[in-house]
């Protein structure tokens, strides 16, 4: 059987001794990062907007059914 007390414990005591005696860090952050992020946001927009223009009528139906509404007559998709 595990003891989580003394697992919890452990794990503070060797993170705290990482922070405690951690050596001096030169990190670079590329210029370009900012873009890839921006990139990354847009591309999941984009994605998102495309996946419910495409199968919208669908996601109703589907939201109806889980409301209890009637489905969309005009639909062909069932």
């Amino acid at each position: 059987m595990i003891n989580w007390k003394n697992l919890i414990y452990f794990f503070i005591f060797f993170m705290g001794g990482k922070l405690i005696f951690c050596t001096k860090v030169c990190a670079y952050q590329d210029l370009g990062s900012g873009s890839y992020f921006i990139q990354i946001i847009l591309a999941a927009l984009f994605g998102g907007s495309f996946f419910l223009t495409k199968y919208w009528k669908k996601v109703k139906n589907f939201l109806g059914r889980v409301l209890k509404r009637k489905a969309d007559p005009t639909d062909d998709n069932k």
